[in-house]
């Protein structure tokens, strides 16, 4: 069953809830607090791979774009879920991404 379902509107405390659930489901999924907004709520980057090339995704940067979070959140759990079965993701073995690239993720830029 999966963890990140569109069936309701992308807060912050869903997007937390979601990015721990996904954190303890998925090993290889690693999360840091990058900052707060101004009304204190916390910045959350996830991570996922260890290769040398570098890339960031961000999304939800403006009021009512909380969609493209729920996006995000949605590639981290299918990326995390082919690696840890061994699987592919956009006919690419997950594995060979994640050797080559670290793939950083901040579902929500602006939370408030």
């Amino acid at each position: 069953m999966p963890i990140v379902t569109t069936d309701q509107p992308l807060t912050a405390a869903r997007a937390a809830a979601l990015i721990e659930q996904l954190r303890q489901t998925y090993p290889a999924i690693t999360t840091r607090q990058i900052g707060v907004t101004a009304f204190g709520r916390p910045l959350t980057a996830l991570a996922i791979g260890n290769g040398p090339r570098k890339v960031l995704y961000t999304a939800a940067h403006h009021a009512n774009e909380w969609i493209t979070g729920y996006i995000l959140l949605k590639f981290a759990e299918d990326l995390a879920d082919a690696f840890q079965k061994g699987g592919r993701i956009y006919d690419v073995p997950a594995k060979n991404i994640l050797k080559y690239t670290t793939i950083h993720m901040v579902p929500m830029v602006d939370p408030d």
